[in-house]
């Protein structure tokens, strides 16, 4: 099981039981990109003191280049980018 789906079935259940109607390749991105979503929010609703400066090092990333290192650090799965060219400035929005 990978990272993402171990997120989506610990915390999306109604997400993860939707999830069994996709195939297996497309619930392992879905699953990916909700372990990201999951992060983000978590990220924005922890008080951490900096979390703004966080979030925004996040979109900075995201917007420069959503393949690059930089993203993958704080948790894109840049793999989508790969496959989805264009998602990660979606995802901005």
């Amino acid at each position: 099981m990978s990272a993402g789906a171990a997120v989506l079935a610990r915390s999306g259940r109604t997400f993860h039981l939707a999830s069994r109607l996709l195939s297996p390749r497309m619930r392992n991105d879905a699953a990916e990109l909700y372990a990201f979503c999951r992060r983000m929010d978590d990220l924005a609703d922890e008080g951490a003191e900096n979390k703004a400066e966080q979030l925004q090092e996040v979109l900075r990333a995201l917007e420069e280049d959503p393949g690059s290192e930089a993203a993958a650090s704080l948790g894109w799965p840049v793999d989508l980018e790969e496959r989805f060219p264009g998602i990660g400035k979606v995802a901005v929005i």
